[in-house]
C-alpha cells in the first residue's frame, strides 16, 4: 500500500520477491539508476520459505520468470 509515484527517466523502481521482507524500492523508496542495472532476470535460482524455518522451496528452483499473469498459477 503506497501512493502512486512518477519514476524519472533513466531510473527503475525495483521490487523483491519477498513482499514484506524485501529491501526494495517499496521499503526505502530508492530508485536504481539505469547505469547500475547489470542484466536481466530470467529465472528464480533459489527460493527459501521464510515461514518454514528457511527451508528451500524446491518447486521454485530454476523456474523461469513469466510476463503473462495467467502463467503465474503454475508457480508454487
Amino acid at each position: 500500500n503506497m501512493e502512486a509515484m512518477t519514476i524519472p527517466e533513466g531510473y527503475y523502481f525495483v521490487m523483491g520477491d519477498n513482499r514484506h521482507k524485501s529491501d526494495d524500492s517499496r521499503l526505502n523508496l530508492k530508485l536504481v539508476p539505469r547505469d547500475e542495472v547489470m542484466g536481466k532476470a530470467t529465472s528464480i535460482v533459489f527460493s527459501s520459505d521464510y515461514d518454514n524455518y528457511y527451508l528451500p522451496r524446491s518447486g521454485r528452483w530454476w523456474v523461469p520468470l513469466y510476463h503473462d499473469k495467467s502463467e503465474f498459477s503454475s508457480i508454487k
